[in-house]
């Protein structure tokens, strides 16, 4: 399993723009590229974020030994189920199987 699969060439792309726009504006002070590095940044940041996960759940999805696969996935702490960033927690003093939090 190579941990760098979900690396695609447009991330790729978009990681090379961000440095040109970083070293451009360490020599620029104007304010409108600041905001746009900042933006372009937070976005690239978000979709590097969900590639990852997506590549990380289609493993975990085509796995024989699902847990293993979590555990090789990130061997600090453990994985729990994916759940839709928008879904509440369950209320105080009911367990949910699919909650990590």
């Amino acid at each position: 399993m190579n941990h760098n699969s979900w690396i695609i060439p447009g991330i790729i792309t978009s990681c090379k723009h961000k440095r040109e726009l970083y070293k451009e504006l360490q020599n620029n002070t104007n304010a409108t590229l600041a905001s746009y590095y900042r933006d372009y940044s937070k976005i690239l940041s978000m979709v590097i974020g969900r590639t990852e996960i997506i590549e990380h759940d289609k493993l975990i999805l085509n796995s024989h030994n699902k847990v293993k696969t979590k555990l090789k996935l990130n061997s600090v702490d453990l994985v729990c189920e994916r759940t839709i960033p928008t879904e509440r927690p369950p209320p105080v003093g009911e367990v949910s199987a699919n909650f990590c939090g």
